[in-house]
């Protein structure tokens, strides 16, 4: 998979943010130096046509949207797990579990 990189531009008084899709993350990097310099306005023009004057900058930053997914993934694999280990706390917890008269579930 070729990564896209996310330039995330927050600017003016109500925090707005715009996001910028790169193909390199260099070119996606260049423009945080500008940035770090406070500039009254700067442009960014992306990889895929977009076009931002910018105004007010309040932060700027890169993500992998490669990197992105993978912590996505990791963060559904331990909600899977917590549900598992808090359903089986709940078995284990006579008045949480079945109420008396019910049949289990035989599938």
């Amino acid at each position: 998979m070729n990564d896209i990189y996310v330039l995330t531009v927050t600017y003016g008084p109500a925090g707005t943010q715009t996001s910028l899709f790169f193909r390199d993350r260099a070119k996606a990097e260049k423009y945080l130096e500008p940035a770090a310099e406070e500039p009254a306005f700067m442009e960014v023009v992306d990889d895929f046509g977009s076009r931002l004057l910018v105004a007010d900058l309040t932060s700027i930053g890169v993500t992998s949207m490669e990197q992105s997914l993978n912590v996505q993934v990791e963060q559904t694999v331990l909600q899977q797990a917590a549900q598992a280990k808090a359903q089986r706390r709940v078995a284990a917890i006579p008045s949480l579990g079945r109420p008396a008269g019910v049949p289990a579930f035989n599938g």
